[in-house]
């Protein structure tokens, strides 16, 4: 199935020559035997939020409390990925950088110095959900638009 930079790729596609014909976007995919791992960005007027959902099982709330901790990790040092030879060699670059504890909560720092927020939704035994919600001005700032409001608010309105 496709890594990571690969879905990457296909959503930079699909922002590119299918934006105004096919949104909200929704893609999945699945490794062999493998739950599948749904993306879905959905654009609103003022921001955009992509989500991202799977079946890996989910974390335990103890786990669930502190991944915004710096440093934390559900890693253990000496978990093995399951996988073997060429696999391995495959993600060697992916794995020399995952399990340090940075990469959720700087992904939320960044989402909200950018005007958005970054929540997790875990079911340990299930999954886990994650929604990333961004300003879609860019640097172009809108009279009366405050990170607060979102389209979620305006439509309830109506």
């Amino acid at each position: 199935g496709p890594c990571g930079l690969q879905a990457v790729g296909r959503l930079a596609d699909a922002r590119g020559s299918e934006r105004k014909s096919r949104f909200p976007f929704s893609w999945a995919s699945a490794g062999p035997g493998l739950p599948p791992v749904h993306v879905a960005i959905h654009p609103g007027k003022y921001d955009v939020e992509v989500r991202v959902a799977d079946q890996g099982g989910g974390m335990k709330r103890r786990e669930l409390r502190r991944i915004w901790e710096y440093g934390f990790s559900g890693k253990k040092a000496d978990e093995d990925s399951g996988e073997d030879g060429a696999e391995n060699c495959d993600r060697d670059l992916q794995l020399q950088m995952s399990g340090f504890g940075v990469g959720i909560p700087l992904s939320r720092l960044y989402a909200r110095y950018f005007g958005g927020d970054m929540l997790v939704h875990s079911v340990y035994g299930f999954g886990t959900d994650v929604s990333i919600r961004m300003n879609r001005l860019g640097d172009h700032v809108e009279l009366g638009c405050s990170p607060e409001e979102s389209d979620d608010d305006e439509e309830q309105q109506r």
